[in-house]
């Protein structure tokens, strides 16, 4: 199992201000504890480049959330999703949306197994797709729905 988490409105309320959201981290750490998770990924269209989080909110998140953190940037999540597809930044967040790009991010780059993100702007609270054929369960939950 992998797990996913988006950053702005999920971790963070934004990367102007980088206030903690505490209550998200309560229930994703004690998610994450309970399935014996030791990293997750950011997977943030709000990231241009790893190095749009201060270091210190990077850290502290990792204090909070008792694991270490990997950074999947929007233009990494584009060239892995588009394979090549001319797209603009705006057009790819919005016609395709985090769902569907987490969707084909996860088919284009993982084997198989589970893969699970939190993301605020899951509509759903259990998100599931399960495809047998290629070995995939790809769960999404919204953690303010937790």
């Amino acid at each position: 199992m992998k797990l996913f988490l988006d950053l702005e409105g999920t971790l963070i309320d934004g990367l102007a201000t980088c206030n903690i959201l505490s209550a998200n981290i309560r229930k994703i750490k004690q998610f994450a504890e309970q399935n014996n998770f030791t990293e997750a990924t950011i997977f943030s269209f709000g990231l241009l480049d790893a190095l749009d989080l201060p270091i210190e909110t990077r850290l502290n998140l990792q204090e909070l959330l008792d694991l270490k953190l990997i950074i999947v940037t929007k233009p990494q999540i584009m060239e892995k999703v588009l394979c090549g597809v001319e797209m603009n930044e705006f057009d790819f967040s919005t016609v395709l949306g985090k769902d569907v790009a987490f969707v084909q991010f996860i088919r284009k780059t993982e084997k198989r197994g589970t893969f699970i993100l939190f993301d605020d702007t899951v509509k759903e609270s259990d998100f599931n797709i399960h495809d047998t054929t290629n070995g995939f369960n790809i769960l999404m939950f919204n953690p303010k729905e937790l």
